[in-house]
Formats: C-alpha cells, sequence, structure tokens
C-alpha cells in the first residue's frame, strides 16, 4: 500500500499550489465558479501480472506489472462568466510506482472556452470518440476506447447534442475536428494527429432517437512528410495514397482509419434500450461498407428501478476478421450460385489483408505510448519502435450488467470471451509477427467484478475494490486485484448551482 508519507515534494507542492489558488479565485469567484479539489490513490496487481480489464480502457495510467500504484491530487475549476461563457481547467498529477521504479506524471491537464454550444480545449484530456451508451461496461469504441494515454491536443467542437434551430426539436448535431501530437519512441518522429467526427441524430425529444456518426483518425506528418497545407488538405479529405497491386497505400499520405456510428435508442415504459454498431474502416472500399460487418456491435438496457438487482446489462460483439476480403455483399455470400469470385490476394476466401491498426510507415500503428488506441481486444508485440500490432482478427462476445444497493453502494460484472486467428502476413508487410501461429486459433477468457461505496467514514470519501482474472492463450493465467480510496476535499459545485438557479 503506497502512504501520503510517500508522495514527493513536487507532488506536495502541487497540491498546496491548488489549495492556496482556489482559495484566492474563491474568494472573488464565489459566486459564479465551482471548485474540487481531490486526493485518490489507487493499488492494482496480480500474481506474476496485473490482469486484463484491471489495465485496459484505463488510459493508460496502469501497466502489466504484477504490483503497482499511484498516489495523486486533482483540482478543477469551472467558472462562468458573461452571457453564455465559460472556462474550464483542470490539473491532475500522481506519483507512480511499479516494478520498474517510480515516477511523477501529468495524468490529465487542459483548459477549455465555451460559448453557447461550441468549445475551444486544449491540454491532455480523457475522450472517448465513438457513442457508448454505458462506457463503463463496455469493450471500448473501435476508433479511441480509453485504452491508452490521451494525445496532447487542441480541439474545437460541439461537445453535446445541439438542436438544429426550425426542426421542431426533431434534429441535433454535434462533432469536432482537433489537431495532436504522437509522444514516445516511434519510427517516424514527430508523428501527428488529425481527428474529426460528426453526427446527426433524428427524433423527438422523448421518443425513438436514431444517430448516425462518421469517425475519421489519421496520423500524418512527421520525418516522411511535410506539414504544409496541401499536405493536410490531403489528410483531411482522407489522407488515402495511391493502392498497390498487392493492397495497400504506397505513399506517405498518412494512416487514415475510422467508424461509422449507428445507433438506436428506444425509451420504453420501464428501461431504456440502446442498439448500436461501430463500422470500422481504412481504406476507401472500407469507407463504403466493402469490408462487411467487422466492427463493435453492441445491446445496452438500462431499467428504471432502484432495488438491488442490475439495472443496467451490456452485450456487445465484436468482429474483425473479415478485413476486406473478396466478397462484399451479403447477397455474395447467401446466394451459392452466385458466389464465382476467386480471392484475391487473401489465403481464404473471407478473409483479406487490410491488417487493421497496422500500418507499413507509422509502424507502431494505432497505438500510443505503448498502448493500442482503440479495442484493446487487439494485441501488440514489442516496444517502443519495435511494437507492431500481432493479432487483429478476433472474434469476440462481451457481457456486462452493474446495479446499485441502496444510494451508496454501486457493483459492476464484465466478461469477456475471444477467439484470435493468426494476423496475415502478405503482400502488405505491415505487421512482422504474428500472435497465433498459421491454422491455430487462440481462445481467452477476461473478467472483472468491482464495486464503489459512497460516503465510507466520511462524507466524502470514497472507495473503489475489484478483482480481475485472466485464463486462456493469449495472457497467461492470472488473478489480481485493486483498491481505490478517492477522498474530495472541497466541492463547492452544489452551493455554486443553488445560487444560480432562479427562485
Amino acid at each position: 500500500m503506497i502512504s501520503v508519507k510517500r508522495m514527493t515534494r513536487l507532488t506536495q507542492h502541487t497540491l498546496i499550489a491548488l489549495v492556496a489558488g482556489i482559495s484566492l479565485w474563491g474568494a472573488g469567484l464565489a459566486e459564479v465558479a465551482a471548485f474540487e479539489l481531490t486526493l485518490h490513490q489507487t493499488t492494482t496487481g496480480g500474481i506474476d501480472r496485473t490482469p486484463f480489464w484491471l489495465q485496459s480502457n484505463r488510459w493508460g495510467l496502469y501497466t502489466d506489472s504484477p504490483i503497482q500504484g499511484s498516489l495523486g491530487v486533482e483540482g478543477s475549476l469551472d467558472y462562468d462568466f458573461g452571457r453564455n461563457w465559460n472556462v474550464e481547467a483542470l490539473l491532475d498529477v500522481d506519483r507512480f510506482m511499479d516494478d520498474e521504479g517510480t515516477d511523477v506524471r501529468l495524468r490529465y491537464g487542459y483548459g477549455a472556452l465555451s460559448w453557447r454550444a461550441f468549445e475551444i480545449k486544449g491540454g491532455t484530456f480523457p475522450q472517448i470518440i465513438g457513442i457508448l451508451p454505458e462506457p463503463e461496461l463496455s469493450s471500448g469504441s473501435m476508433s479511441v476506447s480509453g485504452n491508452a494515454r490521451p494525445l496532447p491536443m487542441v480541439q474545437f467542437s460541439i461537445p453535446d447534442w445541439t438542436v438544429i434551430p426550425y426542426t421542431n426539436d426533431t434534429l441535433e448535431i454535434m462533432g469536432g475536428i482537433a489537431h495532436g501530437w504522437f509522444l514516445g519512441d516511434r519510427p517516424v518522429n514527430d508523428t501527428l494527429l488529425h481527428q474529426k467526427w460528426g453526427y446527426a441524430r433524428f427524433g423527438a425529444r422523448d421518443g425513438s432517437k436514431i444517430h448516425v456518426g462518421l469517425v475519421h483518425n489519421a496520423q500524418w506528418g512527421g520525418d516522411v512528410q511535410d506539414v504544409t497545407l496541401a499536405n493536410y488538405r490531403t489528410i483531411f479529405l482522407g489522407g488515402m495514397g495511391p493502392e498497390q497491386d498487392g493492397g495497400g497505400q504506397a505513399g506517405p499520405e498518412g494512416n487514415s482509419l475510422g467508424i461509422w456510428d449507428i445507433g438506436l435508442e428506444m425509451p420504453l415504459e420501464r428501461a431504456t434500450v440502446s442498439f448500436y454498431h461501430h463500422h470500422y474502416w481504412e481504406l476507401k472500399h472500407s469507407l463504403r461498407w466493402n469490408n462487411a460487418f467487422d466492427g463493435v456491435r453492441g445491446l445496452a438496457v438500462d431499467f428504471r428501478h432502484d432495488r438491488w438487482w442490475p439495472d443496467t446489462f451490456v452485450i456487445e460483439s465484436i468482429f474483425t476478421k473479415y478485413q476486406g476480403g473478396p466478397y462484399h455483399f451479403l447477397s455474395q455470400i447467401l446466394d451459392d450460385a452466385g458466389i464465382t469470385q476467386e480471392p484475391v490476394n487473401s489465403p481464404t476466401p473471407n478473409e483479406g489483408l487490410q491488417n487493421y491498426y497496422s500500418h507499413h510507415i507509422y509502424r507502431p500503428g494505432w497505438t500510443h505510448q505503448g498502448r493500442i488506441i482503440g479495442t484493446p481486444l487487439f494485441v501488440t508485440h514489442g516496444e517502443g519502435e519495435n511494437m507492431r500490432i500481432a493479432s487483429n482478427r478476433v472474434n469476440s462476445w462481451h457481457y456486462a450488467f452493474s446495479g446499485d444497493v441502496g444510494d451508496r453502494y454501486r457493483y459492476s460484472l464484465k466478461v469477456t470471451q475471444a477467439t484470435h486467428s493468426p494476423t496475415i502476413i502478405g503482400a502488405r508487410v505491415y505487421a512482422p509477427v504474428s500472435l497465433v501461429p498459421e491454422g491455430e486459433r487462440y481462445h481467452q477468457w477476461t473478467m472483472y467484478a468491482g464495486a464503489e461505496i459512497d460516503r465510507i467514514f466520511a462524507e466524502n470519501l470514497a472507495l473503489t475494490f475489484g478483482f480481475g482474472a485472466d485464463f486462456g492463450d493469449v495472457y497467461r493465467d492470472v488473478v489480481g486485484f485493486e483498491l481505490g480510496l478517492r477522498w474530495k476535499l472541497l466541492d463547492t459545485t452544489a452551493a455554486r448551482d443553488e445560487r444560480l438557479t432562479p427562485r
């Protein structure tokens, strides 16, 4: 267990500065500003290694070390001024320890300025890209799941659903555009991120709603491409270079990938039911849905009750084996008489050579600081400049539920079963290794059970504990645990909201 006595001077000075700063701001802005100051501590680990769901989808803050922990402080400001203007800022610093040593980290740090529906935001901040009705229970978005450290970036967005005038409240939109920087050891130095997304939602406010969105991520720039307006325009429009005879991009126009995001939300008498599909794409033909149904399909049910049994359920199917195989349309597969096309550059009639998340120039692919940015169910091999995607052909089912006991206790359970197929190494040498030998299949089970308790021993003290386990061929069999404490030292949000509420 990590104790307060082991905090570094930097962490202590940060805490003192935050307390002093909040006090000064509060003296003059108490009527319109909300402040929070929180101490947090987490210890996690396992026998020989930390289990999968104790380290995955946690913004890259934890590793597979058998024992690790962090002790940190977080301070935030939310300040309204003028007419419809708002400033938000957050700083979270911790002292992290594992079997490789100790480190003082900036977990998150950002500032945001908003006016009405629009926001400009800069810094390092957690943000899932891809709509998930229950993100805490999901296996993760195929675009940005929260599995890796957030990139430092500058972003302009409409972050929340906003009604379009004169549509009788039936049409809402949200979206954004961002520019970011990849950190860490990479074969291409100074790799940049271009990211944009746009969504529309249709339906009455009190009825069923359908949303459709397109997310585009691109790695570009660095040692292989000049950062010019012309090249940025190419990246903005898709970043696709001319295709080679064997498939793939011939030049350094960038590594583009993204998702089509489609969902349906239906409010019923006793529950809200949501269906969603993240259709993954990399090349232009998969952008046009010519890679079958690769991606994440999910069902989420949120019951409206206050009983002790579960109130939220999630079931997801993650399938990424097709990868641009020769048969692109369902009718071709179902109509046996019509299936006459021979496989092209594909070892099997149902699998192609796209090798999701990989790239022949930006070779660590869709990763950041040692972790996959998208779904954590894919597996990497190597470290730093030598990191590669080693397993990206997955057929997986993910099950999860959560519930409340009273107003203080929250529990959750996640179970994931995945079958990994060999990574195909063909004309496109995106992946030099395959986790699974040719002709074999690896099977993996991962699970997590956890609980959160509010107001334990003190009004503003919360406890989190969990248990994780892995069994199968991909990771070593292991069980592990986590224990976290979060102590909110100062929170003026309720008082600010009460002062601003019309009487």
